[in-house]
């Protein structure tokens, strides 16, 4: 009984001393904001020719109209030719959506609005 006893204070110390040096390490290396530095770069701004402007786009939480995607895309075995894009910075293969505020319930969300989670996430 108490070598088993000493076996487990034993693994018990090791334990405490690889936490501990875990925890050193990972708050002495993370956070190193004020060693980043920034390099102002000059250049010639070039617009994109034959994209499809989306000015509605450029006011607040707002969603476009469907926008032809050019290509049949499938996922989730449903296949898609056209999405919307919010100004909120998201884009749905939704496009009978007619409202840029979303919610982000994605334990409810149809597999069109969740359609960056891998299957069986949720």
């Amino acid at each position: 009984m108490q070598a088993r006893l000493l076996s487990h204070k034993t693994l018990f110390r090791y334990f405490l001393a690889v936490l501990t040096g875990t925890v050193l390490s990972i708050s002495s290396t993370s956070g190193q904001v004020n060693t980043y530095t920034f390099t102002p770069v000059g250049g010639t701004f070039t617009p994109l020719t034959g994209a499809t402007p989306v000015p509605v786009l450029q006011e607040d939480d707002a969603l476009s109209p469907a926008i032809p995607i050019g290509f049949p895309f499938t996922y989730d075995a449903t296949v898609f030719t056209q999405l919307q894009a919010s100004s909120n910075g998201f884009i749905t293969f939704n496009t009978a959506n007619l409202e840029a505020g979303q919610s982000n319930n994605l334990t409810t969300a149809s597999p069109c609005v969740r359609c960056l989670l891998p299957s069986g996430t949720i």
